[in-house]
């Protein structure tokens, strides 16, 4: 995956949760270390709020971790790209058919962040 190779590295976390995350740009990565394969079993979510002309609509973007990520060395990192357009809020985590495993919040240009997770 050619935007794994640009992981912000030495960026500090925009939402410590379950997995970290990263927002770069028009990217969102995800981090975690010592991770199992059991962490990855679960799909993930990605759902984007624009903050265009006061849209209500929501962009879902959910994926596997595979097709977007690599575990390397207990390390398990995955990058989502956002639409090209403005953005209020995203809303990610992880969900199997129980419900919602964990969950974060982020929100542009506000100061409610870091986030609360589950």
């Amino acid at each position: 995956n050619k935007y794994l190779a640009k992981f912000p590295n030495n960026q500090s976390t925009d939402i410590n949760s379950t997995f970290d995350i990263y927002i770069q740009n028009d990217l969102v990565y995800y981090e975690k270390k010592n991770c199992s394969d059991e962490d990855l079993e679960h799909k993930f979510f990605l759902r984007i709020y624009p903050n265009e002309n006061n849209e209500k609509m929501i962009i879902n973007q959910d994926f596997h971790f595979y097709s977007a990520g690599e575990k390397k060395n207990d390390t398990c990192r995955a990058v989502a790209q956002l639409p090209a357009r403005k953005i209020w809020k995203i809303w990610t985590g992880q969900f199997s058919k129980q419900g919602i495993d964990w969950e974060a919040n982020y929100y542009y240009g506000s100061n409610q962040n870091p986030a609360i997770t589950k």
